[in-house]
């Protein structure tokens, strides 16, 4: 080891709170032969500009939720499919398990 006098440049990540105003779902993937489905969630602050990402992975018991006709959707949801707004139901039940 030796002293030494410099300066440096060293990057670091710096974690802030940010206000969410809206969350787009930007991309979905689905694997129906293995009952996968992967939704990537954006968040935007109040000028609409992306923020940060988030993935979330609906499989097994949840993918079978999904498709499934609970009374927790809302009306008009069809056993077998999905709508956008049964994705969100299924990714709050996500966020609320973790």
């Amino acid at each position: 080891m030796r002293a030494v006098s410099k300066k440096i440049n060293v990057v670091k990540s710096v974690v802030s709170e940010e206000d969410v105003y809206k969350e787009k779902i930007t991309k979905i993937v689905e694997l129906p032969e293995i009952k996968n489905i992967e939704v990537t969630i954006a968040y935007l602050n109040q000028e609409e500009n992306l923020i940060s990402e988030n993935i979330f992975l609906i499989e097994g018991a949840d993918y079978d939720f999904l498709f499934s006709d609970d009374i927790i959707f809302d009306d008009g949801k069809q056993k077998g499919s999905y709508r956008e707004e049964d994705l969100w139901k299924v990714i709050d039940k996500l966020i609320s398990n973790a």
